[in-house]
């Protein structure tokens, strides 16, 4: 229900937009909270205007039943939806808004939305204002979103503000930088990108402390950075998401070996062999 209060108003003001959403932007909530309470009652009265303009008008029913009936795939109640929701999925039911947004017009400027479009030079001056300015608002808002897709990174940057509170969003963001960064000619502009990808990795995992993938690249990117006691210090978090994972073992024990401390590595390298005996 969220979700499709989500879409609902996204659907009909498309902004802000994201690349991403997810938790916790979207986070676990009762039927009786307020968020879903409203989206229930909301939708119910959709549906049932839907229904009840079946035979008073069939363009503001079919408008309706276009929106629900291809938005429902993707409300997360039959499957889950990747990130819970996407702007993306907003394409086929948005002609429905289309649909629906038109006939409102006509209806409240009592035009006869049969008539054909060269009827359109006939209408009201006050009907012409309203229509050009919601094609000219819908327009702008369009084009400004054409910016933000300049690459990966104008695209990640822009929205994070918006979705602050997104734990794979800030991890997204910050294995782009880190990607990036491995393309950068200058040390100190890779040294740049890779501690603003920490800052995103750091708010990640504030998020969500349980974020394996997010605790294990904070070491890595300590390890790029020259920072080996930091980095020692984060493959230990992540031990203590997932024990199991090997890589964490064995970049602790290459860490404390290097550094001279042996007694410090042996346990490691001692699961490392009991792991994987053919191997260590």
């Amino acid at each position: 229900l969220q979700v499709m209060l989500h879409y609902f108003t996204k659907t009909i003001l498309p902004y802000p937009l994201s690349f991403y959403y997810g938790y916790k932007v979207f986070k676990p909530a009762k039927l009786t909270d307020a968020i879903p309470l409203v989206s229930l009652v909301l939708h119910l009265l959709l549906l049932l205007t839907g229904i009840a303009f079946i035979k008073k008008n069939k363009a503001v029913s079919f408008s309706l039943f276009i929106y629900f009936v291809t938005i429902l795939p993707f409300s997360n109640l039959f499957i889950s939806v990747p990130g819970v929701a996407a702007d993306r999925f907003l394409l086929v039911p948005s002609i429905g808004w289309c649909i629906l947004l038109a006939q409102l017009l006509f209806l409240l400027w009592k035009q006869n939305s049969q008539a054909p479009v060269s009827d359109f030079s006939n209408a009201p001056k006050a009907f012409k204002y309203v229509f050009g300015a919601i094609l000219c608002f819908y327009s702008v808002i369009t084009i400004a979103r054409n910016f933000n897709w300049k690459d990966d990174l104008t695209l990640f940057r822009h929205d994070i503000e918006y979705v602050n509170n997104s734990a794979q969003a800030h991890n997204l963001l910050a294995l782009h930088l880190m990607q990036h960064s491995e393309k950068e000619p200058g040390a100190a502009e890779q040294t740049a990108l890779k501690q603003e990808a920490m800052l995103h990795f750091k708010k990640a995992l504030e998020i969500y402390p349980p974020f394996f993938n997010v605790a294990y690249d904070i070491g890595r990117v300590y390890i790029s950075l020259n920072m080996p006691d930091s980095a020692i210090i984060a493959f230990k978090h992540s031990l203590t998401i997932d024990t199991s994972f090997i890589d964490a073992h064995l970049n602790l024990a290459g860490l404390y070996f290097s550094r001279g401390k042996l007694n410090d590595a042996i346990p490691y390298y001692a699961h490392l062999i009991n792991v994987l005996p053919t191997e260590a």
